[in-house]
């Protein structure tokens, strides 16, 4: 089997979001990782639910944005490998 130019640009395109997710999870990731070492810090109340707030939108946008990004670049990797 010859590898086209074609072919080639289909996989460069998957590599790449797979790389977006990667890139976006460890992001937020990392931003968590931050966070946390301030939390012994903070002692009012109000502050303590912004802080759990931050904390959880950190979690939640890696989660739901590395997540389809990865699951889109597996569903274009099945069709990918489905037409070759």
């Amino acid at each position: 089997m010859i590898v086209g130019l074609r072919d080639a640009s289909k996989l460069v395109s998957i590599l790449i979001i797979s790389c977006y997710a990667i890139f976006i999870s460890s992001l937020f990731l990392n931003y968590n990782m931050d966070v946390v070492t301030i939390e012994e810090q903070i002692t009012a109340e109000p502050m303590k639910a912004l802080y759990n707030a931050q904390v959880s939108t950190g979690k939640v946008v890696s989660a739901v944005s590395g997540g389809c990004l990865l699951v889109t670049s597996v569903i274009m990797l099945f069709f990918y490998i489905s037409v070759c």
